[in-house]
C-alpha cells in the first residue's frame, strides 16, 4: 500500500481552501456571564470538522463545546466540540473540532 492510500484513512476529505482562516473559539462562561474566546488559524479543515493552532494561556481541553467564529464573515458560525489537543509551546496549543451539526 502507497503511503498515499495509508494516509487516506479519514472519514472526510480536506479543503484547502479553508488553511489560513482566523477564527475565534467562543467558550459560554455561565459562572462569570462573560464568554471567554480564544483566536485561532485553521491548519485543514474538512466536512466533519478542522485543525486550528490556538493561542491561549489556558489551556483549551478535550470534550468542551464552543462556537467558532470565521473571520470571513461570509461564513456562518458553528457550534463544535474539542476532540483533542496537543501542546506545541508555551501558549500555542493544536486543537482538533469536530462540528456539532444537527
Amino acid at each position: 500500500m502507497s503511503q498515499a492510500e495509508e494516509g487516506e484513512k479519514r472519514k472526510y476529505i480536506r479543503f484547502e481552501q479553508a488553511e489560513g482562516i482566523l477564527v475565534k473559539l467562543v467558550f459560554n462562561s455561565p459562572d462569570s456571564g462573560v464568554d471567554k474566546t480564544v483566536p485561532g488559524l485553521i491548519v485543514n479543515e474538512s466536512l466533519g470538522g478542522c485543525k486550528l493552532v490556538v493561542v491561549s494561556r489556558e489551556v483549551v481541553k478535550e470534550n468542551q463545546n464552543c462556537l467558532v467564529t470565521f473571520s470571513d464573515f461570509k461564513l456562518t458560525p458553528v457550534k463544535a466540540r474539542i476532540s483533542w489537543t496537543k501542546a506545541i509551546e508555551n501558549n500555542l496549543q493544536l486543537v482538533g473540532l469536530d462540528y456539532l451539526v444537527n
